[in-house]
């Protein structure tokens, strides 16, 4: 960084401008990548604040578990309960998801779990790059008030009226369910407009 600030009776560090930094998932030894304006870390407590045009990537242990990268211009590190959260401006990167929101979680620890890995919350987009069957590609785009996502599933689910556009197809419900790569879409109480292609 351009100034820093360590007291060590504290364990309080302090950092601004051109903030780089590298630190390590306790649980899980995820090596969590940030950049921002403004950083400041309780070390005894295991929680960091970045702040302004933060920017990173969550890097996994395992080469051949996905890492993906982040943006939001703030983000909480708790490294004890293995939590990252960030707010306002938030955008994920993941293989071929783009998901933009006002605010998300990350649970380091769930990767593997069926239980939800990340959770996203107001005013979502999701644009996925799918590629079809037939070799060609196209663009799948989605909006909710609420995401989850299940890594271990390679599955997100939308609530809060959801809506999905493909194509011409436009689907709403209560809750919808996509899978990565796939097609198929799953709906709770629906309210659809399909145009199906047959030859």
């Amino acid at each position: 960084s351009d100034l820093l600030f360590f007291n060590a009776n504290q364990r309080y560090l302090e950092a601004r401008g051109q903030v780089q930094s590298n630190m390590k998932d306790l649980k899980t030894s995820d090596e969590i990548i940030i950049e921002s304006n403004y950083m400041s870390s309780w070390m005894n407590k295991g929680r960091s604040l970045f702040l302004g045009r933060v920017k990173g990537r969550v890097k996994r242990k395992r080469v051949y578990e996905e890492s993906f990268k982040f943006k939001s211009e703030k983000l909480e590190l708790n490294q004890l309960e293995s939590l990252v959260k960030l707010s306002k401006s938030v955008e994920l990167d993941r293989n071929n998801y783009h998901l933009e929101a006002e605010k998300a979680e990350i649970f380091l620890e769930n990767f593997n779990k069926k239980l939800k890995y990340y959770v996203l919350y107001d005013d979502i987009k999701l644009v996925e790059k799918l590629e079809l069957r037939d070799g060609t590609s196209s663009t799948r785009r989605a909006y909710s008030e609420k995401l989850e996502g299940y890594m271990s599933e390679a599955k997100v689910v939308l609530s809060g009226a959801p809506r999905v556009e493909s194509g011409r197809d436009r689907i709403k419900g209560y809750q919808i369910t996509l899978r990565e790569n796939v097609e198929l879409v799953e709906v709770d109480d629906s309210q659809s407009s399909f145009e199906l292609k047959r030859k």
